[in-house]
């Protein structure tokens, strides 16, 4: 059943796949992020992108869900990528100490 607090949706992309999430990502919806991410990961072999422009709000389950998606995909010779991240979701991942996990950019520069 979709939930009205996050969308997301897969978007066309070429190896692996790609998703596009908007929303508040938080105890409620984590395993709608979780139930995409296993399912695209399920059809594509390769690493995933999560488009996360749209995401208003992250507390501690999404970050669990985003790096427990992260493990699984890792265990299997694939990465996770946020990308569009806001200032606010940035942020809450440096203080979780997760960011450079799932942003090159960032890994690049530690």
């Amino acid at each position: 059943m979709p939930n009205p607090h996050l969308i997301v949706d897969p978007v066309p992309s070429g190896s692996g796949g790609s998703l596009r999430v908007s929303g508040e990502l938080d105890m409620v919806t984590a395993g709608v992020l979780r139930d995409a991410i296993s399912s695209l990961a399920a059809e594509h072999d390769g690493s995933v992108v999560l488009d996360v422009a749209g995401v208003t709000f992250i507390d501690s389950s999404g970050i669990n869900a985003l790096v427990g998606a992260r493990h699984g995909l890792t265990a299997r010779g694939h990465a996770l990528e946020l990308r569009g991240m806001s200032p606010n979701v940035r942020r809450v991942l440096e203080v979780a100490g997760v960011v450079s996990h799932f942003s090159p950019e960032v890994a690049a520069a530690d």
